[in-house]
């Protein structure tokens, strides 16, 4: 990372970017470091000759929180050269609400069949699930392409987290319109 921004950062989560393809070494050499971040990953079904190889890959493509708790994690991070640079908002980095790194969190490790899209949707119905297969889970109730889905925003990054809502809930949720 070519900034020198310690003074600039306080105790939170920052979405760092990794050069391209790195995202998974970045993550190794900041474990490595003993710092607390989230790569969320994804399984796609590969496209082998013989056998169909479900790989993972990040959901956000050069993306990985990280969780900087003090100025020495600032310094280790500099260490990892996979990194290239940190969330701006004209000079200052973006702290992220740690609630948006659980709300990701929950999402990616909950749900079944999760995209990512780019679309602006109109606000939703907010919902928490409390019980069942997506507990933890919080986002808006929408209808997109006439079935409804459980949508994430993460405004930093202008993406959106859609969730296939999951048939266990169609009963409960039938009377909510969105």
């Amino acid at each position: 990372m070519d900034y020198k921004y310690e003074q600039l950062f306080k105790k939170g989560w920052y979405l760092l970017y990794t050069r391209l393809s790195l995202e998974v070494d970045a993550a190794a050499c900041i474990a490595s470091e003993g710092i607390d971040y989230f790569l969320p990953l994804i399984e796609l079904a590969g496209k082998g000759h013989v056998k169909r190889k479900a790989t993972k890959t990040p959901l956000f493509p050069s993306c990985i929180f990280v969780n900087i708790t003090s100025d020495e994690d600032y310094n280790r991070l500099e260490l990892c050269a996979m990194l290239r640079c940190c969330l701006l908002q004209g000079r200052k980095p973006v702290w992220l609400d740690g609630q948006l790194v659980d709300r990701v969190r929950a999402a990616v490790s909950k749900a079944g069949r999760i995209y990512v899209s780019a679309q602006y949707f109109q606000p939703g119905e907010q919902i928490v699930f409390e019980e069942g297969s997506l507990s933890g889970v919080s986002g808006e109730l929408i209808q997109c392409n006439g079935k409804k889905k459980i949508l994430v925003r993460v405004d930093v990054i202008n993406r959106c987290i859609l969730i296939d809502l999951p048939a266990e809930y169609e009963p409960a949720l039938a009377g909510i319109a969105c």
